[in-house]
């Protein structure tokens, strides 16, 4: 079983959950089998123990990121696994800009065949979808503008870091979102540049060129 680290929620949790189901903690773990009464002593007792089996599961397949988004849940795997679902699994622009950037970032690996190549784009591809909010409010001019959006944050070169780290935790990452703070960033970058370039002009009428003429070659005898 892998790790859950911060990108790996799909695959993982379709891991965890076909253990879930070989082990009979699915129900736990999900909220959909209740806790016996206190009086059905074996039957509660057994509850507990697999809510428990369920519950140090968790907590050792997920890395220490992870294991600060359950502190204080450990004793209740249903909502160790809800808070897990709720970071990884938010239908938000943002999550699914990352998904699509991992999605555009694969490459093939020197010593991979193209099977495996095949296996992870789909497995990227199914990450993404799994983001996608099923309620009908995702449209095709959703997907469109989330495409031109990660365009554009892709193609900023290193020194524009800060808007690509500003909008990668942005809650509402749209493309107006994006082009606001493109144009903001010119704005600045221009305001900076005005004093600049003032001080330039200045500096050179009072302080002009030496016409200096240029040495003439000697002509060979």
């Amino acid at each position: 079983m892998p790790t859950l680290g911060p990108a790996e929620w799909a695959d993982w949790q379709r891991k965890a959950n076909a253990y879930f189901r070989m082990n009979e903690l699915h129900g736990i773990v999900h909220s959909t089998e209740s806790s016996p009464s206190a009086t059905e002593k074996e039957a509660s007792a057994n509850y507990l123990k697999r809510r428990g089996m369920a519950a140090g599961f968790i907590s050792m397949f997920i890395d220490s990121t992870n294991a600060t988004y359950v502190k204080d849940l450990e004793e209740d795997p249903a909502k160790m696994w809800k808070k897990l679902d709720g970071i990884h699994n938010a239908k938000s622009p943002g999550m699914r800009f990352n998904a699509l950037d991992t999605l555009f970032s694969i490459r093939k690996e020197d010593t991979e065949d193209l099977r495996s190549l095949m296996t992870r784009a789909e497995a990227a591809m199914n990450t993404y979808q799994s983001l996608i909010p099923t309620d009908g409010t995702f449209t095709l001019q959703n997907l469109q503008e989330e495409l031109v959006t990660m365009s554009l944050i892709r193609a900023l070169p290193d020194e524009f870091n800060h808007i690509r780290a500003t909008l990668g935790v942005h809650a509402n990452l749209t493309l107006a979102v994006t082009q606001q703070a493109f144009i903001a960033e010119d704005n600045q970058r221009q305001r900076i540049a005005q004093p600049i370039n003032t001080a330039l002009r200045t500096y050179t009428h009072y302080h002009p060129r030496s016409n200096v003429p240029s040495p003439t070659p000697s002509s060979e005898t």
